[in-house]
């Protein structure tokens, strides 16, 4: 049903059809052909073409899927745990795109999978019939000036100043707060640790 219209209007006739609605408020739906918007912006007018559907499985969705405040797209299985779809384009979806699943392979409690959801932290909470599992939001960053790490690891430091020592298998660095590593010491020996004395020394 459109703003301000009397009665519900038929968009399209689908078996098992799941609903969603992603941060600007467009309500898609999946089903058995993909995934796909049905509106505009705010549930108002008409969507935008979509080339095709994403393909995000079949008549196995349980629950309502899930569009988080990432735009990624989450949607329960019954058999196959849960899926991923990163960031699908109201307007440029691809017949190519693929979807991350997860599976008690990768840690998740059971394959049958009931709901998802998401709070306020940004977390991603899946509902399954061996318990509840939480998908937690994770910055990983590639860093090219760490190349050489300690056989047993790096050690590192976290200074009173802010800083973050590294200590790797020739060479100590320094990532001051927001900066990138710097290398200050040249070492012949790998370290076994390392502290802070009293007065800030390293």
């Amino acid at each position: 049903m459109s703003p301000g219209s009397a009665r519900f209007e038929t968009h399209r006739a689908a078996l098992d059809a799941r609903v969603s609605q992603d941060p600007a408020g467009r309500i898609w739906v999946s089903d058995k052909d993909g995934s796909y918007p049905i509106t505009g912006a705010g549930g108002r007018g008409s969507p935008t073409s979509l080339p095709v559907p994403y393909r995000t499985g079949n008549a196995q969705i349980r629950g309502m899927p899930l569009l988080d405040s990432e735009e990624h797209l989450w949607i329960a299985t019954r058999y196959d745990g849960v899926r991923r779809l990163a960031m699908p384009s109201a307007s440029s979806g691809s017949n190519q795109a693929e979807m991350e699943t997860f599976t008690s392979r990768d840690g998740l409690s059971s394959d049958v999978t009931n709901q998802v959801l998401e709070d306020r932290e940004g977390n991603i909470w899946v509902g399954t019939e061996g318990g509840l599992d939480k998908f937690r939001p994770a910055t990983v960053i590639a860093e090219p000036v760490l190349r050489s790490p300690a056989a047993f690891g790096d050690k590192l430091l976290n200074a009173s100043d802010g800083s973050v020592y590294i200590g790797q298998t020739r060479t100590i660095y320094r990532v001051r707060p927001g900066g990138a590593p710097e290398p200050i010491f040249p070492i012949a020996v790998e370290p076994q640790s390392l502290c802070e004395g009293p007065g800030g020394a390293i």
